[in-house]
């Protein structure tokens, strides 16, 4: 992989995660206590278990290395 093609996957990964940041207590209310994968600021698939999302990926063509992978998780109500 070239140096330019790199750096354009950290980037795209980089606001990937920022957007997850901004969106997540939106997340929270669609996703809660699952695994979800997102590309480009999209949710592209979900599931509860993290093996079946792999699955879905692979079965869409995408490769689940290189997508942002997240369990999102209410933690406003968790005792510590």
């Amino acid at each position: 992989m070239d140096t330019v093609v790199y750096a354009e996957r950290l980037k795209e990964f980089d606001e990937d995660v920022k957007w997850l940041h901004s969106n997540y207590n939106d997340l929270i209310d669609k996703f809660d206590k699952e695994f979800i994968a997102i590309k480009k600021q999209k949710v592209i698939e979900h599931d509860g278990d993290v093996s079946k999302l792999k699955e879905k990926l692979t079965q869409k063509g995408i490769e689940p290395l290189t997508t942002l992978v997240e369990l999102i998780r209410d933690k406003r109500n968790q005792i510590t």
